[in-house]
């Protein structure tokens, strides 16, 4: 029976790193962003140049497409800004089965300043991180 996983957490940052040599704890998560500010001089829409996303899902069974939705949120609505199709997640039944993943994302559209959101979806299961996008002063 295929089911899919909850998505635990969901966390943007620089940088993701896999350390095979430690098991249990192979993802080294480098500069958690929760704010990125925008270099004066540039005019948006903006294109940061990579960015990663940490993700852990559980209590899953069976082979799953995740899907990565990039959203501009502000008071009255949201636009989802791009969509990315991430690699499938596989996984094996049984409660206490964590699996984690990081996924680089490259050229990442700012059409503005403003709240942002990265939501991983799988089925319909959705974790989602946001972050901040600001004029440098």
């Amino acid at each position: 029976m295929s089911v899919a996983p909850v998505v635990r957490r969901v966390i943007v940052c620089a940088k993701v790193e896999v350390d095979r040599a430690e098991p249990g704890y192979p993802y080294t998560l480098r500069r958690v962003l929760n704010t990125i500010r925008h270099s004066t001089g540039q005019e948006f829409p903006f294109t940061y140049p990579e960015l990663w996303v940490f993700a852990q899902y559980v209590d899953g069974a069976g082979s799953h497409q995740i899907l990565l939705d990039l959203v501009r949120v502000d008071v009255a609505d949201e636009t989802v800004i791009r969509q990315y199709r991430m690699p499938p997640v596989h996984m094996i039944a049984g409660r206490f089965f964590v699996l984690s993943r990081g996924y680089k994302i490259s050229d990442v559209p700012f059409p503005e300043p403003g709240v942002y959101e990265f939501r991983v979806r799988c089925g319909v299961n959705i974790g989602v991180d946001e972050i901040r996008l600001e004029r440098n002063p």
